[in-house]
């Protein structure tokens, strides 16, 4: 192996990567905690990440690879026993303060890669760089720059990619007012990546940030304004717009059923085929900023909120929903605030679902094995069929020092031995009914022990079950 990979056990002897489940015990699967090759004090990396198949990107924006924070990627390949470092990327004509890092996206062998910093349009204007593998290497083959960018757009601080079709972000564009924004949608054709459309929504405002995270799946693409005030100021929402031949047209708004001020609904999304996920990292059902998702599925022609999750354990400040992923029937949900078991802030966690029968449970709490204040772990998530990568941008790495980052391999099959630990402390107590009690008080998907959709004496009966079996 060429870099500095530690596999870590899913096991109570390591504080376990799969820490919490309700579902199948553990077997023999280990997850590999990921740092730059090359790394250094504050490069943070792991700010952003993105995962398909046996390939991973994580973003590295304040890397000074061509200057303070000109910013670097890294890529990560799976060989069917291991995640290795296979190559860092760093753009050609990027510059101090360019950010390249700050978002990535991966489809098969096509990367995109923003850098919302660079000036070729102006001071803080952005750019995005897209890369192609070809025999297992991948190189530079583009430079996306709208013609109508100015300075200070931000342009590619958000970034995805579908197929032959790619979106991107443009939250601080003026388009009818102060940082009201823009998404523009490129499309490759006769082998060039030509723009084909810039979208913004039929009721865009002033300070809306329209554009301040993207996704796409198919002919869907799904743009974020946390900063709407549908449901007051700040409260959010998302717009789905759908591709017809070559014409981009609004075809759904969605906001949160019982949204307030502030929730930043549609700071961050993601959609995979008819289901989409939108974090509101602000909301406070369970304290102030303790956060929310939500989950919508496409049905009868029409996007209807199925589930608000939060976590089983939340508290203030912990902003469930910093970053969401979804893929197939899985769903990350990165929560950066959770303290570490000493109370020490920001150590970070993340939250994997799952869905069955139509219905969507909790499977595993994530923290890592070495958290600790700090840290930012669940920063940024990525999903796909087998794995999932989890960024702590702020982990103060043993080679390379403070803040260096860190990025996290997770096996999303791997389920913990002891399911009502709900404390992570590899014991059994007063403490772990408690949690119990309020996650079922609270209808949360924790205390869904018989994975029905109902919280009734079987949840219970079942918790018992497991509480009484204790920790191996």
């Amino acid at each position: 192996m060429t870099n500095r990979a530690y596999l870590l056990a899913c096991s109570t002897a390591l504080t376990a990567i799969c820490s919490l489940a309700i579902a199948q015990p553990c077997v023999a699967i280990q997850s590999v905690l990921m740092v730059a090759d090359d790394g250094d004090i504050s490069d943070a990396y792991g700010w952003a990440v993105a995962i398909e198949g046996n390939t991973a990107i994580v973003g590295s924006l304040y890397d000074d690879a061509i200057g303070s924070d000109s910013g670097s990627a890294y890529i990560l390949s799976y060989d069917g026993a291991s995640w290795d470092q296979t190559q860092k990327l760093v753009a050609t004509g990027i510059g101090g303060g360019d950010g390249f890092g700050d978002s990535v996206a991966i489809h098969k062998d096509t990367l995109v890669i923003g850098a919302p910093g660079d000036d070729d349009a102006g001071s803080g204007a952005g750019a995005a760089y897209v890369y192609t593998r070809a025999a297992g290497v991948w190189a530079q083959t583009a430079k996306l720059v709208p013609p109508m960018l100015v300075s200070g757009d931000n342009f590619a601080s958000a970034v995805d990619i579908d197929n032959d079709t790619i979106v991107l972000s443009a939250a601080l564009t003026d388009t009818t007012g102060s940082n009201s924004g823009k998404a523009y949608i490129y499309r490759l054709t006769k082998g060039t990546w030509q723009l084909e459309a810039q979208l913004v929504s039929n009721d865009i405002a002033e300070f809306d940030r329209f554009a301040g995270d993207v996704a796409i799946s198919g002919s869907h693409a799904l743009i974020g304004a946390a900063s709407d005030d549908d449901n007051g100021s700040g409260s959010g929402s998302a717009y789905v717009f759908t591709r017809t031949g070559t014409a981009w047209n609004q075809t759904a708004k969605l906001t949160a059923s019982d949204g307030t001020s502030d929730d930043n609904f549609g700071d961050r999304l993601d959609i995979s085929d008819d289901s989409i996920i939108i974090g509101a990292r602000n909301e406070d059902d369970l304290g102030t900023n303790s956060g929310a998702v939500y989950i919508f599925e496409f049905e009868n022609n029409d996007w209807t909120q199925k589930i608000k999750l939060t976590a089983f354990d939340g508290t203030s400040f912990e902003y469930f929903g910093q970053d969401v992923a979804i893929h197939n029937n899985r769903a990350i949900v990165g929560a950066w605030g959770q303290n570490d078991r000493f109370g020490f802030f920001n150590a970070g966690a993340a939250y994997a679902y799952s869905r069955t029968a139509g219905l969507w449970s909790l499977d595993n709490k994530i923290v890592a094995s070495d958290r600790e204040g700090g840290d930012f772990f669940g920063y940024s998530v990525a999903v796909t069929d087998n794995h999932a990568i989890i960024g702590a941008d702020g982990n103060d790495d043993f080679w390379w020092g403070p803040d260096a980052g860190s990025a996290y391999m997770i096996s999303v099959d791997c389920q913990n031995q002891c399911p009502a630990d709900l404390t992570l402390d590899g014991n059994l107590n007063f403490l772990d009914i408690s949690l119990f009690l309020t996650a079922f008080g609270a209808a949360d998907p924790a205390a869904d022990f018989e994975h029905d959709g109902d919280f009734n004496f079987l949840d219970v009966s079942a918790f018992l079950a497991a509480f009484g079996a204790g920790c191996p």
